[in-house]
């Protein structure tokens, strides 16, 4: 399994931040997200049977990769990123 890294000047202005995994077949969102430093690129080696990982899987099988958005990032703590998330 790879490790997803970002430097620590992106990590630093990203803060907490919301993110969308998006299918760049229809260019939808699938997944939403909340996290911190790399975060965000874990779920491109995501396993097993659930939904996320099923989806990733057909988008491989399409020769194409699944798009990592940010949608807001800067948030000052979890809570505020939970907040936003739901």
């Amino acid at each position: 399994m790879p490790e997803y890294n970002i430097s620590a000047t992106a990590e630093l202005k990203l803060g907490y931040y919301i993110y969308l995994l998006v299918d760049p077949r229809d260019s939808k969102p699938f997944y939403v997200g909340k996290g911190k430093g790399a975060r965000c690129l874990m779920h491109l080696d995501a396993e097993g049977p659930g939904k996320k990982a099923k989806r990733i899987r057909v988008i491989r099988k399409a020769n194409m990769e699944p798009r990592v958005k940010i949608l807001v990032h800067g948030l000052k703590d979890d809570k505020a990123a939970l907040k936003v998330e739901a």
